[in-house]
């Protein structure tokens, strides 16, 4: 005699209860942040020949990723022993941030790496300037300290940047 029988059970998990985690749940602002760069007014207030200001900012696209831009001004006085230049601009910068910081509940602190697109419009000052010269034997070193104005100058650059923003407020 041969007998052979063979049996399936299923059933629905709607018996079966769920553990529910009691970790609380986080909620991710998504917005735009602005803020200053303090390294600007710190270094005014340290260095007669530097005047600076930067307003930055920055708008999260998806948890870790975000657009930012920054936009400032500055003045800076550079003088060497044979050169004496003011350059005064003002300029715009434009790119991502990455963070690859993992916040605690709450903070929105940043490590991060970025790339940003940078365009200025600037003018520089020819305060005064002496031309080297090593043999000085028949002239005297050739100078001009009638000052000369170079206005409407432009740049376009790219900047891999890396950094912490921290929420202070």
């Amino acid at each position: 005699l041969l007998v052979s029988f063979s049996a399936m059970a299923q059933s629905e998990n709607d018996s079966i209860s769920t553990a529910k985690s009691d970790a609380p749940k986080v909620k991710r602002k998504y917005g735009l942040r602005l803020g200053l760069d303090l390294s600007k007014p710190v270094r005014t207030f340290f260095e007669d020949d530097y005047k600076g200001f930067e307003i930055v900012g920055d708008y999260r696209l998806l948890q870790n990723l975000y657009i930012a831009g920054e936009l400032g001004t500055e003045e800076k006085n550079t003088t060497t022993d044979y050169l004496d230049v003011t350059t005064t601009g003002s300029y715009f910068k434009a790119g991502v941030d990455y963070n690859v910081y993992n916040n605690w509940l709450d903070m929105d602190n940043m490590i991060y790496g970025g790339l940003r697109v940078g365009v200025a419009s600037f003018k520089q000052d020819l305060n005064s300037f002496n031309t080297y010269n090593t043999n000085q034997y028949w002239d005297s070193q050739f100078s001009d300290l009638e000052g000369k104005e170079f206005s409407g100058l432009s740049a376009i650059w790219t900047e891999i940047i890396v950094g912490f923003k921290a929420e202070v407020l």
